[in-house]
């Protein structure tokens, strides 16, 4: 016999989850409203981001390529270099948001292997803890000795 709680939590995950919910149908509006507050905030900065790169901070997918790491990074140092020119927001509560962001995206791209691990260590907007950066550059070097060695 199942727990009344363990009941109700499948029960409320049945009513959630379902092809008719707001997420479900909702979802390209709901991105429209969020790709709209992003473009109004980063107006006070005076950006534009005609590369969407933004969004890819908030989303959860995998960062797949190098490229795409360094463009976030540098997109990341282009908002913390707006806000102190700008003066929108605090500047050091900014920049630990901004160091947030940027640990959080290093985990999603650890794939990247060692040349990430540096891309992620050499940032400006690096600022980890030698526990945090010992754990990415342990995940790096696994995701590069799992990789077959090229051969020259």
């Amino acid at each position: 016999m199942k727990c009344g709680l363990a009941v109700m939590g499948e029960t409320l995950v049945r009513y959630r989850v379902h092809t008719q919910s707001v997420s479900a149908t909702k979802a390209a509006a709901m991105l429209r409203a969020v790709a709209a507050i992003h473009a109004a905030q980063l107006e006070k900065f005076g950006l534009r981001d005609p590369e969407h790169l933004h969004e890819s901070l908030v989303a959860f997918d995998p960062i797949a390529s190098l490229d795409l790491f360094t463009r976030i990074e540098r997109w990341l140092c282009t908002l913390r270099e707006a806000n102190r020119n700008h003066r929108c927001h605090e500047p050091e509560i900014f920049d630990r948001l901004l160091e947030a962001r940027w640990f959080e995206t290093a985990g999603r791209a650890f794939q990247l292997g060692i040349r990430g691990w540096k891309i992620w260590r050499n940032s400006v907007v690096h600022r980890a803890s030698r526990r945090d950066d010992l754990r990415f550059f342990l995940r790096a070097l696994r995701q590069d000795l799992g990789r077959p060695f090229r051969q020259s």
